[in-house]
């Protein structure tokens, strides 16, 4: 606790638990015995379960440690015609023993003498082939391996387990004599069993036609045909379609339809279709006679997502010519279809030869330039150089777009129901999420924030609720169903898990709260998210705090961290707690405990919160983010926030009609990963009202370099590098007015170019988690945009203090760890460019501390430190190496360059 002193609760002494005395394995015995070598087979005891491992000894002395599966052994290199008594113990997990158990067995005086294998049988045969089968003989634990002839030459030298072989590439209609022996450990030979058998004689097969040819469909310029296919189909190897006796297709045996493109309108056709067997032979053709039908234009349009988001339509004539369009003509024809013009890629830009290659190649576009959002055509004869990219007075790919009312869910639109939650309920800040069921989405507020305009993303669409989201409430629209749904938090800083306000007395010095005490406590946790998150707010705290550092800037968890962490707590740090009320009797002003658990203010303090910032409240609060006393926050920046809200007039709820979230500015950004040397985050800024120049910026990443950043134009060329005003140790950047000027783009461009980027912010390869936070406004400061971007496990962690690797775990869309064989891990590594990477040592105590570092008792997927192989392996445990084992796969991937 911190705030104030609170008595020591002794700690229980538990009993240590007994460790397992493991029972004996029985019933051990001499398998076989040869000159040099004995084998020895047992069985296992109760609870094999509780097992790590058994010795085995040999006159008294420890010859090998075995697996709690395995149940025989053969001992080797001994000497001829000797006894030798043998003990056998069981290894508990926790290093108990069972009592031994002894047997004596003798070698032989002579070298063993393998028995011939028996049942030697013709299984299969065909044209080329001949497949034989035999049993094994006793004592078959004593043998190295089989030896198969065919006409008395050596063919193939089979393992003691294998029992069967098809002989290949033999002549059609041959007798063949097969022999088979075994061969002891010793190298001494059995007899030779022996059978004879003959390959078949292949004769041409002669294929069955196709049957029930006939058109299935037909438009101005295709016809589509189906068919049945004929028996004995496993022996074709295709089938010839022809159009009026030409051929012009070919099809695999499992293909049975085919539709003929490029076709004139209203014109017949003769279709035959014949088989062709593997060995070069024809059925019979079938023939059918077929019509395209009477040609109109054909308008084909296709949702644009990889490269543009907008529609793109192509028009052709009856004959199947492309038809061009002006840019006035495309306007009317977008229109037409209740749609505007959409904007092109950026001119001589990547994204407009890809888009050109993608729907016609080597032609023309028209739609809006990107520069100047005026209706335009443009000739893209190329794929790869921009600069023959050129303006042209028509073109066939037209780009047509939603208009900006299409993204926004008109409040007409949407009903209101209210959750059902009591006052003394707890709640968490972020708690706001976005679901589908049986035609309608829904918006859902467990919190109770007050948001106006709320903006969700639909797949890869914003969209604006025309409507104030209130607490503990649901919006309900109807929609289609989308793979992808999202809340857009737009002031995602001062975290909070509030577990409850306490309704009775808990340990002496907390009492209730009433519902009147508890609302206020709400208002404050409302005001204090309201303020944090506003660009002059963390600009004041840099400044202040940080830069101009007027308070001891030790910080939070550790006082030897610099301050820059504090900045990144304050604003992201979740905390847990339970509010309530001091006992009127208690000396202190407020209570909170140092990170995650309760906190409570005095009578007189709760009062006083109704018509201030809430000094105590904050000061507590910064408690609950993980601030002690020494840090030069609770006392110092709690001072700082107090007066700037006092002398800004945020008084009084701060003005209700302030502290309301009616944020209009967002950012999306999206991971760039450059082998295992970089990473950057490519940042796109926008607004859900109107176009903002942003012109102030607070760049902070926690624990990390940054290397530069970057600004990008509207093709995407850089404007310029950032030349910073100030920065904390290479970790957190501000650049200010006059330095840099970028838009934030409307809904509707950002929904048209959703991989356009603004801000690139470079970082070196991350050895664990990072978070990046980015604080902005123009020259209106009643709005400011707050965006938090974490960068974890999924886009890879570079791991140098178990293994010199870079980490990846993936979660599938229910949140759920994906296990990946290793083979599928390779192919996974592979992709990225990477190799699969070398695990630590099999059960070392790096395999364990790997293991609890990523997924405490899960499993690790790599390559296996003493074999170099991909393996899986299960860590179940953060001590015991005896109970690590190799399994199926592994959700840790280990890759490496």
């Amino acid at each position: 606790m911190t705030g104030c002193g609170g008595a020591d609760k002794p700690i229980k002494k538990e009993q240590p638990e007994q460790p397992y005395k493991p029972m004996s394995p029985t019933e051990l015995s001499m398998g076989a015995a040869s000159a040099n070598a004995i084998s020895l087979i047992w069985a296992d005891g109760q609870n094999s379960e509780l097992l790590s491992a058994y010795e085995l000894f040999r006159d008294g002395v420890l010859i090998k440690t075995l697996a709690v599966d395995e149940f025989a052994y053969t001992d080797t290199e001994l000497q001829a015609n000797t006894s030798y008594v043998y003990s056998l113990r069981a290894v508990g997990s926790d290093g108990e023993y069972s009592d031994k158990i002894s047997a004596s067995a003798s070698t032989s005086t002579t070298p063993y003498q393998p028995l011939a294998p028996t049942e030697l049988n013709i299984i299969a045969t065909s044209a080329n082939t001949i497949s034989l089968r035999w049993s094994d003989v006793q004592n078959g634990e004593l043998l190295s391996s089989y030896e198969l002839f065919r006409g008395g030459q050596l063919i193939k030298s089979i393992a003691v387990d294998v029992f069967t072989y098809t002989d290949t590439q033999l002549e059609q209609n041959t007798a063949y004599v097969y022999s088979i022996r075994a061969v002891s450990k010793e190298g001494e030979y059995s007899q030779k069993a022996s059978t004879s058998a003959s390959t078949a004689e292949e004769l041409p097969y002669e294929p069955m036609s196709p049957t029930e040819l006939s058109m299935s469909a037909a438009s101005t310029n295709t016809i589509s045909l189906s068919w049945t296919d004929g028996q004995n189909n496993k022996y074709l190897s295709a089938y010839e379609l022809f159009r009026d006796g030409g051929l012009i297709k070919t099809l695999a045996v499992d293909v049975l339809t085919y539709t003929d493109n490029n076709l004139k309108h209203n014109t017949s056709y003769v279709y035959s279709l014949r088989a062709v067997s593997s060995e070069g032979q024809y059925s019979p053709q079938i023939s059918i006679s077929a019509s395209t039908v009477e040609g109109e234009p054909v308008v084909v349009g296709v949702m644009e997502k990889a490269i543009i988001n907008a529609m793109v339509y192509t028009v052709k004539d009856p004959e199947q010519q492309d038809v061009l369009f002006t840019p006035t003509e495309a306007l009317s024809f977008c229109e037409d279809l209740g749609l505007d013009l959409g904007l092109l890629p950026p001119y001589q830009s990547q994204a407009m030869m890809d888009l050109q290659a993608k729907y016609s190649v080597y032609a023309d576009q028209v739609g809006r330039s990107f520069e100047t959002r005026e209706p335009v055509a443009v000739s893209v004869n190329t794929i790869d150089d921009a600069d023959e990219i050129q303006f042209a007075d028509a073109g066939r790919v037209i780009v047509c777009a939603n208009t900006e009312d299409s993204y926004i869910i008109k409040a007409s639109e949407v009903n209101v129901n209210y959750l059902d939650h009591g006052w003394s309920d707890g709640f968490d800040m972020d708690d706001i999420s976005v679901s589908y069921k049986e035609g309608y989405l829904q918006v859902s507020n467990r919190s109770p924030r007050q948001i106006h305009s709320p903006l969700i993303k639909l797949d890869d669409n914003y969209f604006v609720i025309d409507h104030v989201l209130e607490p503990y409430s649901v919006l309900t629209f109807t929609s289609s169903e989308y793979s992808t749904l999202a809340f857009i938090d737009q002031a995602p800083f001062w975290k909070l898990n509030m577990t409850g306000f306490q309704t009775e007395v808990a340990d002496g010095w907390v009492h209730p709260l009433t519902e009147d005490q508890a609302a206020t406590f709400v208002d404050l946790i409302i005001r204090h998210k309201w303020i944090g998150n506003r660009f002059d707010t963390n600009l004041l705290f840099l400044d202040d705090y940080i830069f101009d550092a007027k308070y001891d800037n030790r910080q939070t968890y550790s006082d030897h961290e610099f301050a820059q962490h504090a900045f990144h707590n304050m604003l992201t740090h979740k905390s847990t707690s339970r509010y309530g009320m001091l006992d009127d009797a208690h000396s202190a002003l407020g209570v909170a405990t140092l990170g995650n658990g309760s906190l409570a203010l005095s009578r007189s303090r709760i009062e006083e919160a109704k018509s201030t910032m809430g000094n105590t409240y904050s000061h507590e609060r910064l408690h609950n983010h993980g601030f002690g006393h020494d840090t030069g926050m609770t006392y110092g920046w709690t001072d700082v926030l107090t007066a700037y809200g006092r002398n800004n007039g945020y008084y009084h709820y701060l003005a209700p009609e302030l502290v309301q979230e009616k944020n209009a500015l967002f950012a999306q950004a999206q991971w760039q990963i450059s082998g295992t040397d970089s990473v950057s985050l490519h940042v796109n800024f926008a607004s859900t009202v109107n176009r903002v120049e942003l012109n102030q910026f607070i760049v902070s990443v926690k624990s990390h370099d940054i290397n530069s950043i970057k600004i990008y134009d509207a093709n995407e060329a850089i404007m310029q590098d950032v030349t910073l005003d100030r920065s904390i140790e290479n970790k957190a950047w501000l650049f200010y007015e006059g330095a840099i000027s970028l838009p934030a783009r409307t809904i509707a461009e950002t929904n048209q170019n959703l991989n356009h980027y603004q801000m690139v912010i470079d970082m070196p390869f991350p050895s664990a988690p990072m978070e990046v936070v980015i604080n902005a406004r123009g020259a209106d400061d009643s709005q400011s945009l707050a965006a938090f971007f974490t960068y974890d496990i999924r886009f890879g962690i570079k791991e140098q203090e178990f293994t010199n690797a870079v980490i990846y775990m993936e979660k599938d869309t229910d949140g759920q760890d994906i296990l990946y064989t290793p083979e599928e891990a390779l192919s996974y590594c592979e992709d990225k460019g990477l190799d699969l990477g070398v695990l630590p040592a099999y059960k070392s105590r790096n395999m364990m501390d790997l293991q609890t570092k990523y997924a405490k008792y899960a499993d690790q997927v790599g390559r296996s430190f003493e074999t170099g192989e991909p393996v899986a392996v299960s860590v179940p445990t953060t001590y015991s190496s005896g109970k690590i084992h190799y399994t199926r796969a592994g959700r840790v991937i280990v890759c490496s360059n």
